[in-house]
């Protein structure tokens, strides 16, 4: 029988997994190819992780290449992570319904746009960046920190490249606001720049 912590991991690591899905796919248009694989293979390392917790009678004999116990272990890290992705996977869902047909992958306007400054978009101007650095962040606390699969195969040395990556994300994602940031004030004129007046943050309030 598992044990309550195992369900809950593996009820954690499915929820998790649901609302990546949802929150990092395009509403409005197809995924590009890229997003299709990594959620298939972010699907697949939950399968095979979730059936290691639930049956690891059946997994002990790889011994510590797997590591049934350390992958059942639910740690605060583990926790802190899986509430990232709540939170920004909440966050980006905020962004579409908001946007609704406004919203695009892409950096440009639709047909008929119009300026949003409602909603998550007046705290900030570019929430939908800041709900994804926050989903990244937390997916290598679950997934690339110990008592994860992946780090069980890999080490540590992965997650510690991903959190550098977190940070070029980050510029990015900056880099990506100040493009938008200059076609919206081109389309919009004296609107836009009396919204990046009231909301002043591009990302994260006080920070950036």
């Amino acid at each position: 029988m598992p044990s309550t912590a195992s369900i809950t991991k593996v009820g954690l690591l499915a929820s998790t997994t649901i609302l990546q899905r949802l929150s990092l796919y395009p509403p409005n248009e197809k995924p590009a190819i890229d997003a299709v694989s990594f959620m298939g293979f972010l699907c697949t390392h939950t399968f095979i992780q979730s059936a290691i917790i639930l049956f690891p009678d059946s997994f002990s004999r790889w011994g510590d290449f797997l590591n049934p116990p350390a992958l059942q272990n639910v740690s605060g890290l583990f926790l802190a992570g899986a509430g990232l992705i709540f939170a920004g996977s909440f966050l980006r869902l905020y962004c579409y319904r908001t946007l609704g047909e406004f919203f695009s992958f892409q950096v440009e306007l639709v047909p008929g746009h119009r300026l949003v400054k409602h909603g998550p978009y007046a705290i900030v101007r570019h929430p939908s960046y800041t709900g994804l650095v926050v989903i990244v962040l937390g997916f290598i606390m679950v997934n690339l920190t110990e008592g994860s699969l992946l780090y069980q195969m890999c080490g540590s040395g992965l997650a510690k490249v991903a959190y550098a990556l977190v940070a070029g994300l980050g510029i990015a994602a900056g880099k990506r606001a100040q493009a938008e940031d200059g076609i919206l004030k081109a389309e919009f004129g004296k609107e836009w720049e009396d919204w990046a007046r009231a909301v002043r943050w591009k990302l994260f309030p006080g920070i950036f």
